[in-house]
């Protein structure tokens, strides 16, 4: 559960560090990057259905 957190903090200290950027500017781009790509995957997830899942027992 906090290995995001972790991650983003990092992500935040090194744009911070090399680029002088504010951290919570990065932290609210990073929010805005996860939540597209939950929604794409939830998306592309109803639009696949388990396509892949049945092919898997058809090979």
């Amino acid at each position: 559960m906090l290995l995001p957190g972790v991650q983003a903090n990092s992500i935040a200290a090194g744009i911070k560090n090399a680029f002088g950027i504010n951290p919570t500017i990065i932290g609210i781009g990073l929010v805005i990057i996860a939540v597209a790509i939950i929604f794409w995957l939830r998306q592309a997830n109803r639009s696949l259905g388990f396509i892949p899942f049945r092919l898997s027992f058809n090979m």
